[in-house]
């Protein structure tokens, strides 16, 4: 029989000053943001700024978005703006078709996202919806949970 260890398992095992938990991923507690936004001829490429993310969050894979038919040949993407690696526009959903008859959708892209979560939080950015066609006009309503270290 072979053990092996989770990343939390490995600095567990054989905790050393260079490898740190991540208190949001080991220890967080979970915070719940809920949002919404009545979009109005919202057009291709504009940005819905939802929450602010702080230094160490972790955007829960159980948050969702709920919204109305929004119009023909729209899509959302959803990620952030933590550029200190890269900014990732689709971090945790990719092109949620949001033409369709009112729906929730929740964050859980592994197609696309399976390489991209648990991303911890690099520096204080905002979470963000990208309208990527159409112009959208209806109620968006965002759940967001977030594994935040301490308060």
């Amino acid at each position: 029989m072979v053990e092996v260890y989770s990343d939390i398992g490995t600095v567990e095992n054989v905790p050393t000053p260079q490898t740190p938990l991540v208190a949001a991923k080991y220890h967080g507690k979970v915070r719940v943001v809920q949002a919404i936004y009545e979009a109005a001829a919202l057009d291709i490429d504009d940005v819905i700024n939802i929450c602010k993310l702080r230094i160490g969050d972790i955007v829960l894979m159980n948050s969702f978005v709920m919204f109305d038919n929004l119009g023909t040949g729209c899509t959302l993407d959803i990620g952030d703006d933590d550029d200190t690696v890269l900014v990732d526009v689709d971090r945790y959903a990719d092109a949620i078709d949001t033409a369709t008859s009112a729906e929730t959708f929740q964050f859980n892209d592994v197609v696309t996202c399976i390489d991209k979560v648990p991303y911890v939080i690099a520096k204080d950015c905002w979470l963000q919806a990208t309208n990527l066609g159409a112009a959208i006009t209806g109620t968006l309503k965002f759940t967001i949970f977030i594994a935040r270290a301490g308060a």
